[in-house]
């Protein structure tokens, strides 16, 4: 009874890769070593970005804000830039990238004034340049628009 049942069972077959050299193969397998164990797709980054927006209640203070452009004259005041930077390779641990940052533009000199950060799908943190990490977005967003009229008053006194 054994026996037959030992016949029935089908080991996979391992299947080569069609259409590569062994040196094709060989650098294929390369690359996936060197590949790390918790990296993050740009894909679920955006999502990742989608969920702590919508998570922190940051989007209703952000939604009526322009984005920043890449333009090298950029009129005076509030910014936002959703862009997700390039690290997304956490190395030891996943990584912790950047949803929104909030800049104010004076005198076409961009100045960080906060940022939403995001560690994968279980906590997202708001911050400034003072505080690390503040605990609703309505006092994130109240301490940025303080930092701004704090900016534009510091460059009244220069000019």
């Amino acid at each position: 009874m054994i026996d037959r049942f030992i016949k029935k069972i089908r080991l996979p077959r391992r299947r080569r890769a069609r259409g590569r050299s062994k040196e094709g193969r060989d650098k294929v397998e390369e690359e996936n070593c060197e590949m790390s164990r918790y990296q993050i797709s740009m894909q679920n980054a955006k999502r990742l970005q989608k969920w702590a927006l919508k998570i922190s209640g940051a989007y209703k203070f952000l939604e009526n804000i322009p984005k920043l452009p890449k333009t090298k004259k950029i009129k005076p005041g509030l910014y936002v830039s959703y862009e997700i930077n390039d690290e997304l390779d956490g190395g030891i641990d996943w990584p912790d990238i950047s949803i929104a940052t909030i800049y104010a533009v004076l005198n076409n000199n961009q100045e960080f004034l906060g940022e939403i950060g995001a560690y994968n799908f279980e906590t997202y943190w708001l911050s400034t340049l003072e505080d690390e990490q503040i605990d609703t977005a309505e006092n994130w967003w109240e301490l940025i628009n303080e930092e701004y009229k704090k900016l534009l008053k510091s460059k009244e006194l220069i000019k």
